[in-house]
């Protein structure tokens, strides 16, 4: 399958492996997804722009209305407003009820934490219903998967999971998340929450190790980040940390996956082995191809970058981005093996 040439196809935003679906169900029949902003009628594409109906032997399905797929650290919310993170801190206070004068986005801006309010406070009601809660967007000790995190210079996304690596506990999330993408320096300041959350130099809570360079091509969006000794004595092993181990994505199978901005969400897997051209935003290099992803219904929104997508208690992606009806995750096996990490015994 020549995924490069379907990409520069007129919106064509990605292509995966999966099932052919006929009226909004599966039909089991093997095909080649192709994933469209929006569909536009036959007669108005040009001939090199039509899907064929079959790629290499296997009928295609074009999908359409998919969107644009973006980076889902909560910077990519309000990257198009062009604002600077010095700003976007301060619309985090503006939500909180925090007033200054003289900001003219202001009133947009109201909106959209207004929405985030209401989230918030649904939230709230749901965890009254639960017996285990954590404050996924304040000051959470000791870690545990789905808080808010991010380097110094990114708003927030979210701490996947606590792994080890060479006996020593880490942290996993994406490389635009803790690592800034790629502007970030081995040795930078974690905070937990993020800065968007009101994390500043006194929630630092480690320090960053490693992440895959962010490039067309890449197969991963991903970094790993030292805990510091004063938090990692201990850690809250609820149904949200218990990685029993890490296996290889299925279609159809159902789904989880815990995040800083939508908390505990649920969903399917429709598309694998997917190659996708995500928009990251403030990069340089707005549009990056990412390969070898798996495709999920809609079960994430901004800031919820980083969350360890989980198939039972088995973990199998690293979601990294998303649309407004799907989301996007490495192959977990893959990062594993990229930083050597290995399972707590406790949590297996």
């Amino acid at each position: 399958m020549n995924e490069t040439q379907l990409l520069s196809k007129k919106n064509v935003v990605g292509v995966a492996m999966g099932e052919k679906w006929v009226d909004g169900t599966p039909t089991g029949k093997k095909s080649v997804l192709v994933f469209v902003e929006k569909k536009v009628p036959l007669d108005e594409l040009a001939p090199e722009d039509i899907i064929e109906p079959t790629i290499d032997g296997l009928p295609s399905d074009v999908v359409g209305r998919s969107g644009v797929f973006k980076a889902l650290g909560l910077q990519s919310v309000l990257a198009d407003q062009g604002l600077s993170l010095r700003d976007r801190v301060r619309i985090r206070n503006l939500s909180s009820g925090y007033e200054w004068g003289g900001w003219e986005q202001r009133k947009a801006t109201e909106q959209v934490f207004e929405a985030e309010r209401r989230r918030r406070r649904k939230r709230r009601r749901r965890r009254k219903r639960r017996p285990y809660s954590v404050n996924r967007q304040g000051v959470a000790r000791p870690l545990v998967a789905g808080l808010s995190i991010s380097h110094p210079d990114v708003t927030a996304g979210t701490l996947g999971a606590i792994f080890k690596k060479n006996g020593k506990p880490v942290i996993l999330s994406n490389n635009h998340v803790i690592a800034n993408t790629n502007a970030a320096k081995i040795g930078d300041p974690i905070y937990q929450p993020g800065t968007f959350d009101g994390g500043r130099s006194s929630h630092a809570v480690g320090k960053l190790l490693d992440f895959e360079p962010m490039k067309n091509g890449v197969m991963q969006d991903s970094a790993i980040a030292s805990i510091d000794v004063n938090y990692s004595t201990k850690f809250n092993l609820s149904r949200l940390d218990r990685i029993r181990g890490v296996v290889r994505p299925r279609m159809r199978r159902r789904v989880w996956k815990t995040g800083r901005t939508t908390g505990l969400t649920k969903g399917r897997i429709i598309g694998i082995n997917g190659v996708f051209r995500v928009d990251y935003g403030d990069t340089r290099s707005r549009l990056i191809t990412i390969r070898d992803c798996i495709v999920t219904t809609d079960m994430s929104r901004g800031g919820d970058s980083g969350s360890v997508l989980m198939d039972g208690n088995n973990g199998v992606g690293l979601l990294f981005a998303g649309s407004t009806r799907m989301t996007l995750h490495n192959r977990l096996t893959r990062v594993i093996k990229r930083y050597g990490l290995e399972l707590f015994e406790s949590a297996v």
